[in-house]
């Protein structure tokens, strides 16, 4: 005699339980999604950082190499970096995802801010290596999905960089200092 009265031919899943299903998977989602964004964003920013820092030494050892100053300009609002007429940066770099007709930045997960000066700023290194100028560079998400900034700071004289996570306010490029640039 059987206990229970199911009907062994009942295969599958009925709409309800379909349904349950489906809003603990939207929640789930709802749950892990920011996460997900919030790594990808910061996982730009080191990425971004990582180029600007190569971009910065690739300068710096072809103005050692050629013998000549070369100057990098860092285009914060069009997002890109170039180099000096002569080759001291062969290649631009670029940190824009999207690009209208007229080559204006439409979208970018990261922005760059720096107190370098000059419009837009540069950076110059002489034959030696070493530049005329302290400078700190600093990384963000431009959406703020993360709060963590990279930066990089430039000494003044002899051109050795750092790169860490900046804790200071970019407010304006006059409120960004390098002493709040700390090593990772």
């Amino acid at each position: 005699m059987l206990l229970c009265n199911a009907r062994i031919k009942d295969k599958g899943y009925t709409l309800f339980e379909l349904a349950i299903i489906l809003v603990i998977l939207g929640v789930l989602l709802a749950i892990v999604a920011p996460s997900f964004i919030g790594m990808f964003n910061r996982n730009k920013v080191n990425d971004t950082l990582a180029q600007v820092r190569g971009a910065l030494q690739e300068a710096q050892r072809e103005a050692i190499k050629k013998s000549k100053s070369c100057t990098v300009t860092i285009n914060t609002t069009n997002k890109k970096m170039t180099g000096s007429p002569g080759g001291c940066l062969p290649i631009e770099r670029d940190f824009c995802d999207e690009r209208d007709a007229s080559g204006n930045c439409v979208r970018s997960a990261v922005a760059v801010m720096t107190n370098l000066t000059g419009a837009p700023p540069t950076l110059k290194f002489s034959f030696r290596g070493n530049t005329n100028k302290l400078g700190t560079i600093v990384v963000y998400s431009s959406d703020n999905s993360t709060n963590k900034m990279g930066c990089l700071v430039v000494s003044n004289g002899i051109g050795v960089m750092r790169t860490g996570y900046y804790d200071g306010s970019i407010a304006s490029t006059a409120a960004i200092d390098p002493d709040d640039c700390h090593h990772e």
